[in-house]
């Protein structure tokens, strides 16, 4: 059975689109503090000179401060699209999986999948590692698509540069990408095959939630 989609957002989009809007606002601030200093060192004197190199100064370190979090944003999104590609995997024998699905009350959900029996999963991921906070984040979007969907859904935490086994911590599944597959197919073991009508109408629901 061919995969079927909520809406076909891209893997990443989102955090992609937020590091890139970052990145700009930290080079134009970085281009205003050269300017402002190269103001201050040609035409100021005295302490007008001091006072506008260290203005500049100032504003220069919001500039980098800015590029930082973008590039960081960046590498996120480029975890996103490598656990992407290892979900598309799955869409080839039957599941539906959507990315990026936006939340009424702000933020995404980074991958959403609806597996053999209707099994539903929301999957958050990190790049490198995760603690409480992650944690949180996890059960949060899988209670909010439970809640937005009235259908059971079981929160993932998915580490893209990791290659740890499937482990239950405060109850959210944490596994490491090159496992992600394996693992989702291992909770569907079992389960009779997709309802059609259940793919349709789940995924019609979730592309209203969001």
């Amino acid at each position: 059975m061919a995969a079927t989609t909520p809406r076909r957002r891209r893997a990443g989009g989102h955090a992609e689109s937020r590091g890139l809007g970052l990145e700009i606002r930290g080079l134009a601030l970085l281009l205003f503090a050269i300017g402002l200093g190269l103001l201050a060192l040609s035409k100021g004197n005295g302490i007008d000179r001091y006072m506008g190199i260290g203005v500049a100064l100032a504003i220069g370190a919001f500039g980098n401060a800015y590029l930082d979090l973008g590039s960081r944003w960046q590498r996120g999104a480029g975890g996103e699209r490598r656990v992407g590609r290892q979900l598309e995997r799955l869409a080839k024998r039957g599941w539906t999986i959507s990315h990026d699905l936006p939340k009424s009350s702000g933020g995404n959900i980074d991958h959403v999948t609806l597996g053999p029996g209707g099994a539903m999963f929301t999957i958050e991921t990190k790049l490198n590692r995760f603690g409480g906070r992650e944690l949180g984040q996890a059960r949060s979007h899988a209670g909010y698509l439970e809640r937005a969907l009235d259908h059971p859904v079981t929160p993932v935490l998915c580490v893209a540069n990791g290659k740890s086994k499937p482990k239950l911590y405060a109850g959210v599944w944490c596994v490491g990408s090159t496992r992600l597959v394996a693992f989702l197919d291992q909770q569907t073991t079992g389960r009779r095959a997709v309802d059609p009508e259940l793919v349709t109408r789940l995924s019609q629901r979730c592309e209203l939630s969001g």
